[in-house]
């Protein structure tokens, strides 16, 4: 039952913060489960339609990852 349920399922990615003016985006990885829940299990920093910068299991993490890239706290910069 549980192979046919992955097979069912979907890969989805979901853009958490994005600022145009640098191109720079973090997306959430995840799997939208038959009962309609999301459960995500990876985090990417990425330049906007390009490469990954940075990957990791924690949100906590790719943020802080972003603050040390951009400089500042994401919500500090303009979208």
């Amino acid at each position: 039952m549980s192979i046919m349920m992955k097979a069912i399922e979907g890969t989805e990615a979901r853009v958490l913060w994005s600022c145009r003016t640098r191109c720079i985006e973090l997306l959430e990885l995840g799997v939208q489960e038959m009962n309609g829940y999301f459960r995500p299990f990876r985090y990417e920093v990425h330049i906007s339609g390009e490469s990954v910068l940075y990957k990791s299991k924690s949100e906590h993490a790719a943020m802080q990852y972003l603050e040390m890239l951009l400089g500042s706290a994401p919500g500090e910069l303009e979208l």
